[in-house]
Parts: C-alpha cells; sequence; structure tokens
C-alpha cells in the first residue's frame, strides 16, 4: 500500500453515516441541500457540514443553478466506485456481519 495515510483518510471519511446517508441519497440524482435534508432526515448543518467534506475530498461535486447549489455524486469514477463496493457487500454480507473485529457486540444482524 502506497500511501496508508491516504487510505486511512479515504475510509474515514467514508466512515460517517451521514455521509454514507448523503451519498445514498445521490445516487438517484443531483439534489439540493433541503432534497438531501428530506431525503436523510438530517437537519440542514448535519448536510451542510458533511457536503464539505464529501466536496474537498472528490466525492461530490456542486454546481450553481440560480440562488441553489445543486450536488451530485462526482463523476463516473464514484459511481463505479460504489458499484464495486456495493457487489463486494454482496458477496461478503455474512462476513460482515459476524466480523468480531469491526463488530465489538458480536454477531450484527443483517437488518441494522
Amino acid at each position: 500500500m502506497p500511501f496508508p495515510r491516504l487510505y486511512k483518510l479515504f475510509f474515514d471519511a467514508l466512515g460517517n453515516k451521514n455521509r454514507i446517508k448523503i451519498l445514498d441519497a445521490l445516487r438517484g440524482g443531483p439534489m439540493s441541500v433541503s432534497q438531501l435534508c428530506r431525503a436523510t432526515r438530517l437537519e440542514q448543518s448535519h448536510v451542510s457540514h458533511n457536503m464539505c467534506c464529501l466536496v474537498t475530498c472528490g466525492f461530490v461535486s456542486v454546481e450553481r443553478r440560480g440562488r441553489h447549489r445543486i450536488y451530485s455524486m462526482n463523476g463516473p469514477i464514484t459511481r463505479k466506485l460504489f458499484s464495486l463496493i456495493d457487489s463486494h457487500l454482496k458477496r461478503y454480507e455474512d462476513h460482515f456481519c459476524e466480523c468480531g473485529v469491526i463488530n465489538k457486540k458480536g454477531r450484527v444482524s443483517r437488518h441494522e
């Protein structure tokens, strides 16, 4: 691994449940902050705070449309990345749920 520090930062950026909710919502297409708030059920301050990280780290792009900022997943590479993650999770779902290292409480339900 050539850049262990960058790998850690990359996964730290994705390791926040609110950022995951936002990215999941953006899979459906571009959205404004108010649309993201409705889709994720997060407060505007939480969405805005996490959008800063997602834009800075290159997961999300922003475009101005009049007075609004419209956010979207940042290009085909980001979409492909999440497609690959989905494939991995689907294949190893039970393994993630059973991993005692990442699940400190032991086995985790598939539906949590």
